[in-house]
């Protein structure tokens, strides 16, 4: 008897210690410019146990990541296209018939002809989430005050429920810019807080996950719907935490320089000149249910953040991160025609390190970049944010990149025929989202027109990538009067 307890006491001491190891690693800190020390790295932090498989049935597709001002979500059969800054209604295309229209099975609903139609099944809102899960689509929408519900329905707009609820008071879900990803039964969240002290903005950075049934994260048994914290930083610069999946584990890409106060002088200069000369931190970090805190698996100081933006930065299906670092050909000039932005594309390796694949320093004029897909990046040689000019040409690259190196999949003029049935006058182009595969080009596109109110057009436009060059499709388009708006 003595021998068999004395078995299982081994036993049990074992398995306490695997735990401890596999939940246990804090972050460490790392090096400067974007070489880590080596010996704070876990050298197998992204080497994968098992092969990583996508399912589109349970997993988050990267490529909704990246986008701000829209939503464009693909399943086999049509797209499904929303507006953030529009009016609040979900459309689709469908591929085979190239119908479109608002997505409500109700043949006598007016749809989108009502304003704030909640009664309408396609009246989803502004809020970000829009997703395919399980067969179904899920988005986020407000319910009463600041409380907001989780929401599902079919692919074809019927059977709209509600599946949970959300009173965000006291949470991190009352966070700013909050972004909601549905990924292997877990509802991942990343936001930010901000706060005003002498005179100055400051901001709380947090990720976190919320289970949608009861479960165990790393031993410990979490309720659903209940808030469990993985990561939170300080930082006075406005951030865009950003998250992305593969497999079993969420990558967290943000930056931040850990300041929580401000005791400089009240002026506006002297308070910018301070900001501008602090250290800030990129950091990729890595999390699993299984683990109590997330591995960092790249950290990097300096003066310019790097992942900073939702478009900046993706994770490919096999588990690498990637990233760009937007730079003016000579950083030490203000940028001009002599001197435009270009970027660089970084691959994060296992040890931490970064490797660059892709600078298009080497290119004649300017590079901005238009979107970075599961493999695959696009950039435009003029920005596309504040276009004026209705004739402006726009010359894009879409290259493929990887493992075994680079492949340019086209380049050359980026057809706007489109644009030739739209209103004279326009005030501002803005090609605002992109979403880009080995085979495809989408982009969302909003202009404003008027002289008193500002109107608006916004158009979701396809283009397939063919040995003729890119064929152009218009997915959808629509046109309103913003009547808050005006010059």
């Amino acid at each position: 008897m003595k021998h068999r307890s004395r078995t299982i006491l081994l036993l049990l001491i074992s398995a306490f210690m695997l735990v401890a190891v596999s939940c246990g690693k804090k972050p460490q800190p790392s090096g400067n410019n974007g070489i880590p020390f080596p010996d704070q790295t876990d050298p197998t932090a992204l080497a994968a146990e098992k092969p990583i498989v996508f399912d589109p049935e349970t997993d988050y597709d990267n490529r909704y990541g990246s986008l701000i001002s829209s939503d464009m979500l693909e399943t086999e059969d049509a797209f499904y296209l929303r507006s953030r800054n529009g009016n609040g209604f979900l459309y689709y295309y469908d591929k085979t018939t190239g119908d479109t229209g608002v997505l409500c099975p109700r043949p006598e609903c007016v749809h989108d002809e009502k304003r704030n139609n909640a009664e309408c099944a396609g009246y989803i809102g502004s809020d970000p989430g829009l997703q395919y899960y399980q067969g179904k689509l899920w988005y986020v929408m407000q319910t009463k005050g600041m409380r907001f519900g989780l929401y599902r329905m079919n692919l074809d707009g019927s059977s709209k429920e509600l599946v949970h609820e959300f009173d965000p008071t006291d949470t991190p879900l009352e966070y700013h810019n909050r972004r909601l990803y549905i990924h292997r039964g877990m509802i991942y969240h990343a936001g930010y807080r901000q706060e005003i002290k002498n005179a100055a903005v400051f901001h709380k950075l947090v990720y976190g996950c919320i289970p949608m049934e009861d479960t165990v994260i790393c031993g410990q048994k979490v309720k659903a719907w209940e808030y469990y914290e993985i990561l939170e930083r300080e930082t006075i610069n406005q951030p865009q935490p950003t998250m992305f999946f593969a497999g079993d584990s969420a990558y967290m890409f943000y930056d931040y320089d850990g300041v929580t106060d401000y005791d400089g002088a009240d002026s506006e200069d002297d308070f910018y000149d301070w900001r501008s000369e602090l250290p800030i931190t990129d950091e990729i970090a890595r999390w699993d249910p299984s683990m109590t805190e997330p591995e960092i698996l790249y950290q990097s100081v300096g003066y310019y953040p790097m992942l900073c933006n939702y478009r900046w930065s993706i994770v490919t299906s096999d588990g690498t991160p990637y990233f760009v670092d937007p730079y003016r050909a000579d950083p030490e000039q203000p940028e001009s025609e002599d001197n435009p932005y270009v970027i660089r594309l970084y691959r994060l390796e296992k040890d931490g390190t970064r490797t660059c694949v892709l600078d298009t320093g080497d290119r004649e004029g300017g590079t901005f970049l238009l979107s970075l897909g599961n493999g695959v990046i696009a950039t435009a040689d003029t920005s596309i944010f504040a276009m004026n000019d209705r004739d402006q040409p726009v010359n894009v690259s879409i290259i493929r990149f990887g493992a075994d190196g680079t492949e340019v999949l086209y380049e050359g003029p980026l057809p706007l025929e489109y644009r030739n049935e739209l209103r004279i006058g326009v005030k501002n182009i803005s090609l605002a989202d992109c979403w880009v595969s080995e085979d495809t080009l989408i982009l969302y596109s909003s202009e404003y027109f008027g002289k008193k109110d500002y109107d608006r057009s916004w158009h979701f436009v396809k283009y397939d990538i063919a040995p003729e060059g890119l064929l152009e499709t218009v997915l959808l388009e629509d046109y309103e009067v913003q009547f808050w708006g005006s010059n």
